[in-house]
C-alpha cells in the first residue's frame, strides 16, 4: 500500500535525519492506520452513496441533502460573464471568458458588521462589484451573463430561485432568512 503522507516522510532525507527513529516509527504507524485498500475504499463509497441517497429522501438522513435543479445549457456562450462567490470570509468577483478562463478576479474580506445586516450585505456586494468594474475599466452599464455561488443551505424551488434555510459561516442576516432568493433579482437596483 502507498500513501502520499508516508511517501513525503520517506522521501525527504534531510527531514529524516532530524527525527529520531522512535518518533519516525510512531509517525509511520499512525499514517499506516489511515491507509485504505481497494476493498475498504469500495465499502466506503457504497456507504457514502447510501447516505447521500437517504439524505435526499428524508431530513433525518445522516448526510442531509437538498435537490438542486440544473439544466443543460445548449447555448454556447460567446461573451464574457461575471461570476460572484459569497463565502464565509470573502466575496469573490470574477470576469470569465467564453472558455471558462478567468480574465480578472478580486477577493474582498467580508467585515463582521456586513455579516449581520441586509442593507450592509447588499451594499457590500454592490460596492464590491462596482469596484471590480472600475478597477478593470468595465462599463458600468454593460450587460453580461451573471453566475452567483451562494453556498448556504437552501431549498431549491426551481432553476433560478431558492429559500434560505439558515445562515452558516458566521452570517446572521435575519431579514433574508426563509426569503426566496432569486438569481435574476438578488442584485437588482444595486449598481
Amino acid at each position: 500500500m502507498f500513501s502520499t503522507a508516508t511517501a513525503l516522510v520517506e522521501s525527504d532525507e534531510d527531514l529524516l535525519e532530524k527525527f529520531d527513529t522512535e518518533h519516525l516509527d510512531l509517525v509511520k504507524n499512525r499514517l499506516n492506520a489511515l491507509e485504505l485498500n481497494s476493498e475498504q475504499l469500495g465499502q466506503l463509497m457504497k456507504l457514502l452513496q447510501f447516505d447521500l441517497t437517504e439524505g435526499l429522501k428524508s431530513e433525518q438522513g445522516v448526510v442531509r441533502m437538498l435537490p438542486t435543479f440544473v439544466s443543460s445549457n445548449k447555448t454556447i456562450m460567446k461573451s464574457q460573464s461575471i461570476t460572484l462567490d459569497l463565502g464565509g470570509t470573502g466575496f469573490r468577483v470574477y470576469l470569465i471568458d467564453s472558455t471558462g478562463k478567468i480574465i480578472h478576479d478580486t477577493l474582498e474580506k467580508i467585515p463582521e458588521n456586513v455579516k449581520r445586516g441586509t442593507e450592509n450585505l447588499m451594499s457590500f456586494i454592490a460596492s464590491s462589484i462596482k469596484k471590480f468594474f472600475m478597477k478593470y475599466k468595465l462599463p458600468l452599464n454593460s450587460k453580461m451573463p451573471l453566475g452567483f455561488t451562494f453556498s448556504y443551505p437552501c431549498v431549491h424551488n426551481g432553476l433560478t430561485s431558492a429559500s434560505l434555510i439558515r445562515w452558516t459561516k458566521g452570517f446572521c442576516v435575519s431579514s433574508l432568512f426563509n426569503n426566496v432568493i432569486k438569481s435574476h433579482s438578488l442584485l437588482g437596483g444595486w449598481f
